[in-house]
């Protein structure tokens, strides 16, 4: 006789609020779990944070059933019927846990594997990590929702048995049959993985603001962050390598907003009248504005832990302009930034 499902939803949800506490695993609204009891796929709501999993009702019941009757017909343009009234959304990613085979599904941006899915040997380097220990596929980047779960589909059709899919400029995908399972698969991959930072620095604070620009920027008190406008290393990164997965986009925008000095930002904000949340002025600190969220904050260190991660001289890939435009123009993704205030 199994778990009962009372059972399996206590556990799931004391799983997800301790992950949810290791930044290294998640990021805020990032990622999500499922788990699936008979004809319901219990799966995280649109921007929830996984750390809440125990104090708040984050979790959104769908009927199992209608998307698996949707697979059959190959079809993936299919809306998830929500089986009570809720003013919760399903994740984006509902139809990638339906496929799944396992009971319990978990999706997360751990930085640990972030940081080998966006380098282009990202494959070779995962088969010399990770070998034949775990049953393990990987997929090229694809939108999240209709077009993932494509790629997921012809995956599984391939190796029915995978327990991890890598999806490259993204995340992972993990599934088992209980927690304890996921639980192991999630850090023997992390240890596996595990890398130290490539660079030999202390944390420098951030300058202080201009006069003149001290009613609307602050500097950035992650004294560590700082980094990525202080080192030259790092701050080259923000140029050419600064959408690198789908999150990032979502919560920090499509560009960084980079100066050579305080006179070169004020000099265009007057021009413009624009002032962005977020701003990187070389040599001197990252300065934000009162409306740079916790979400916003959240990404940025995962995007700091990214890259510290990665030898200076090495490439990385960058979403393409396409990839880029489809998630900014995403309604769904709207719609989750603003659920996903904390």
């Amino acid at each position: 006789m199994g778990i009962r499902a009372t059972a399996i939803e206590t556990q799931i949800k004391k799983f997800c609020a301790e992950i949810g506490n290791e930044s290294l695993l998640v990021q805020g609204a990032g990622g999500n779990v499922s788990w699936k009891d008979e004809g319901t796929l219990w799966i995280k709501a649109s921007g929830m944070w996984l750390v809440d999993a125990e104090s708040k009702e984050i979790f959104v019941p769908v009927n199992l059933e209608h998307l698996q009757a949707s697979i059959e017909k190959k079809s993936f343009h299919i809306t998830p019927l929500v089986n009570r009234t809720s003013v919760l959304r399903p994740s984006i990613e509902t139809l990638m846990h339906a496929l799944m085979p396992h009971r319990i599904v978990v999706h997360l941006h751990s930085i640990e594997i972030l940081a080998y899915l966006v380098r282009p040997n990202f494959r070779q380097q995962l088969n010399m990590a990770i070998g034949n220990r775990i049953n393990f596929e990987c997929v090229d980047y694809h939108k999240p929702g209709q077009e993932l779960a494509k790629s997921i589909y012809e995956v599984l059709n391939h190796n029915l048995s995978v327990d991890v899919i890598f999806l490259r400029n993204h995340g992972v995908v993990i599934g088992g049959e209980n927690v304890d399972e996921i639980r192991n698969l999630l850090f023997e991959i992390n240890r596996r993985l595990k890398s130290r930072p490539k660079f030999n620095f202390t944390a420098a604070t951030s300058a202080p603001v201009p006069v003149e620009l001290a009613n609307k920027y602050t500097p950035l008190e992650q004294a560590d962050i700082s980094l990525l406008a202080t080192q030259p290393a790092l701050y080259s990164r923000l140029d050419t390598n600064w959408c690198l997965y789908p999150d990032h986009i979502v919560f920090l925008g499509p560009k960084a907003n980079l100066y050579s000095s305080w006179k070169e930002f004020h000099y265009e904000a007057f021009i413009t009248n624009q002032f962005p949340d977020l701003i990187f002025i070389e040599h001197k600190g990252i300065y934000t504005t009162s409306r740079f969220s916790i979400s916003q904050q959240v990404q940025l260190k995962c995007y700091f832990d990214v890259l510290i991660r990665q030898e200076a001289d090495n490439k990385l890939c960058s979403m393409s302009a396409a990839d880029i435009n489809d998630i900014l123009e995403w309604d769904a993704e709207h719609y989750r930034i603003l659920q996903a205030k904390h």
